[in-house]
């Protein structure tokens, strides 16, 4: 079928003259972490401060220490071990959130969050993919942005409905299609457990 119009969510966003462009995350399972911070300043004129909230909202490291990514460089980097971290996984996805606030003269100029679990993916050679040390199996299907009633147009409550339905099939994983999902759709698989 083919639609016309505009299916996926559109925006205008309006930031700050100094602002964050990128903002990425590599949390490992042992609790170790490193969080990269970019920028539109090029002069660095400025610091950040990363918060990490555990599920309840209760914040469970405030860290100063960001690190230039190299002199004159708009980038940070943070890297700690969290102690007791909860690893990530199909049965049990915990997840944290991130916040980074930059800050120019002490007063913020801009605060961006993201959710993320602790899990180290590795590949290893004529074995398999293992997940936080297990050897993990891959059952799921290939899944469409579709409903017979909205098209291509679908909201948050029709992802969380998809990501139970596959996880009641005793499936663990989905194939996304060839377009990017709704962002909707990949929180509701990483809040239930879904790779």
């Amino acid at each position: 079928w083919v639609f016309g119009g505009i299916f996926r969510p559109v925006w205008l966003e309006v930031l700050p003259a100094i602002h964050i462009n990128e903002f990425n995350i590599d949390a490992k399972a042992d609790g170790l972490f490193r969080v990269s911070v970019w920028t539109n300043d090029e002069q660095n004129r400025k610091s950040a401060i990363l918060r990490i909230y555990d599920h309840t909202n209760k914040l469970v490291i405030a860290d100063t220490g960001a690190a230039p990514i190299a002199n004159n460089s708009e980038g940070f980097i943070f890297g700690k071990i969290m102690k007791g971290a909860k690893a990530w996984s199909p049965e049990t996805p915990y997840l944290y959130r991130a916040e980074v606030t930059i800050y120019g003269n002490g007063f913020p100029l801009h605060r961006v969050s993201k959710k993320f679990g602790f899990r180290t993916v590795e590949l290893r050679q004529r074995d398999g993919i293992y997940v936080n040390g297990v050897k993990m199996k891959f059952k799921g299907v290939n899944r469409h942005c579709f409903r017979p009633e909205t098209g291509r147009t679908l909201s948050q409550k029709q992802s969380i409905e998809d990501v139970l339905l596959i996880k009641e099939m005793n499936m663990n994983a989905v194939r996304t299609a060839h377009y990017p999902p709704d962002t909707h759709f990949l929180d509701a698989c990483d809040s239930l457990g879904l790779f």
